[in-house]
């Protein structure tokens, strides 16, 4: 007969997350029930065995070799072993008996699914894909560019170059809404009307994290390498995280790895650089 429990109620059990009446209520049904408790061992004993191997999703790798063993029929007989030893051994000393001599028995089936550990250990120790760790670190940054564009607009005088910077506050409401390729036209247009424009690479920073976020990495890459330099640029810092990551996207992981070395050792950016490195 199905019993009521699953592999949360285990791993609960095990990781002693139970209240006081799901532990009782729990014990009491292994007590009744030996292929459930035969499963309670069998999952104690695989983590403990690959507790510190790798950094990994316990629970998948548990559930799907779990899955595979009893689709052997390992739980079945490792119950009926239960039972046959209760009547020839002291219930002190059932436990450890039964851990020898399951493991025993089971060896042979686990042979059939030993490649999925080693699978698995393998999965969890190869470093990640470069195109993961960019979607998993890549945001789009938050407006800072509007700021600026109003202290200009508050200017008097000759060179305040409203029209030009009407395309650009343009160009960065459209970034805000979502509408990245738009948003990358204004930009264009407003370097195009105003190259030496001192909030040109406001202009080229934004413009490079929408062609990030529409996938034109290549793109990106080329407008990052004029801004990331500039020393007076005050989102240097920030062009050059994201020229990493536009590596990351390409596959460049030794030009990433360069970059992101000088960015663990700035203020703000070595935590999230540091942790990046250690993933590649």
């Amino acid at each position: 007969m199905e019993n009521k429990f699953n592999i949360d109620d285990i791993e609960n059990f095990l990781n002693q997350e139970m209240d006081a009446g799901e532990l009782a209520a729990f014990e009491k049904e292994m007590a009744a029930d030996k292929e459930l408790a035969a499963e309670v061992d069998f999952h104690g004993d695989v983590v403990k065995g690959i507790q510190g191997a790798a950094p990994m999703d316990f629970r998948k790798m548990v559930t799907n070799v779990h899955q595979e063993m009893k689709g052997e029929g390992f739980f079945s007989e490792a119950a009926e072993t239960t039972e046959k030893m209760e009547t020839t051994a002291p219930p002190s000393k059932l436990r450890s008996i039964f851990s020898r001599t399951s493991w025993g028995q089971g060896l042979a089936m686990a042979a059939s699914v030993a490649g999925l550990f080693g699978f698995s250990l393998w999965l969890f120790t190869q470093p990640a894909n470069p195109e993961q760790l960019f979607a998993d670190n890549f945001a789009v940054h938050q407006d800072v560019l509007s700021v600026e564009i109003a202290d200009r607009l508050a200017e008097t005088g000759f060179g305040t170059n409203k029209e030009a910077l009407a395309t650009l506050q343009l160009g960065i409401d459209t970034y805000k809404s979502g509408d990245y390729q738009s948003a990358i036209d204004q930009f264009n247009a407003f370097e195009t009307a105003a190259a030496e424009d001192a909030l040109t690479p406001y202009a080229q920073f934004y413009e490079a994290v929408a062609l990030l976020k529409t996938g034109q990495g290549e793109a990106a890459q080329s407008e990052l390498l004029t801004i990331v330099d500039k020393a007076n640029f005050p989102l240097q810092h920030e062009a050059k995280w994201y020229l990493a990551l536009t590596y990351l996207q390409q596959h460049k992981v030794i030009e990433a790895k360069e970059i992101l070395q000088t960015l663990s050792t700035v203020e703000g950016y070595e935590q999230k650089a540091t942790k990046l490195l250690n993933s590649l």
